[in-house]
């Protein structure tokens, strides 16, 4: 496995990892399922974390049975309506939404020289990191313009590393999600989830939550 000392950069998400954008995507999502009278429950909320919109909408319509009742306009139609639903709750955020201890872990990163990529893929990463007042620490962003394959593919990890100028082996992406962990192990990177220790088991660490994510504690646990 890779050492600490090897580390030039971090990949990190988004969604989980700086905000719980997560909860307002499937507050956004579960309010349009609930109109359009589609299933949804916790299994199926397991499922959505860490998807693209399309793809997101894609599996709520597959579970609930009714996909062939929706053309491709008819489900642009839909996500734009969620984003719309979205972009009403991104709009009350501010940097106090930030999840703990994140700004200093991320001023803590800048100051002793690592080199950061934004790796999400969420459309919305302009506004909110704006909201946060953090958009100066990722001048370097991979977004879903960006990228064609979804996570588990690491495609998006790869493009992380290669905007830093750096090999994924050098690289630490750090995710919440269990297809993100896939998709930062497939690149060839070193994986840190944050959330449930069953769920991320293929992670090289696990932390409970953003709490424990600082230097200190990533270089004793991985060195």
């Amino acid at each position: 496995m890779v050492k600490f000392a090897q580390i030039r950069g971090f990949l990190i998400d988004l969604d989980g990892v700086i905000l719980d954008t997560a909860s307002l995507d499937l507050k956004a999502w579960h309010q349009l399922a609930t109109s359009l009278q589609l299933p949804w429950d916790d299994e199926l909320e397991v499922q959505l974390k860490g998807r693209s919109r399309f793809d997101t909408l894609g599996m709520i319509l597959d579970y609930s049975g009714e996909a062939d009742q929706f053309d491709a306009v008819a489900e642009a139609f839909l996500a734009n309506h969620q984003n719309e639903r979205f972009l009403k709750l991104v709009a009350n955020l501010t940097p106090a939404d930030t999840l703990p201890g994140i700004k200093v872990f991320l001023a803590e990163l800048k100051t002793n020289g690592f080199l950061l990529a934004l790796a999400s893929a969420s459309k919305n990463v302009p506004v909110v990191l704006d909201r946060l007042e953090l958009s100066q620490y990722f001048p370097n962003r991979i977004c879903p313009d960006m990228f064609i394959q979804e996570r588990p593919n690491p495609e998006i990890y790869l493009k992380a590393s290669a905007s830093i100028g750096s090999a994924p082996a050098d690289c630490i992406g750090i995710s919440y999600a269990a297809s993100g962990i896939e998709a930062i192990n497939a690149a060839g990177a070193l994986s840190v989830g944050i959330g449930d220790r069953w769920i991320l088991k293929e992670a090289a660490l696990v932390v409970p939550s953003t709490r424990e994510l600082t230097l200190a504690n990533l270089r004793a646990q991985l060195s």
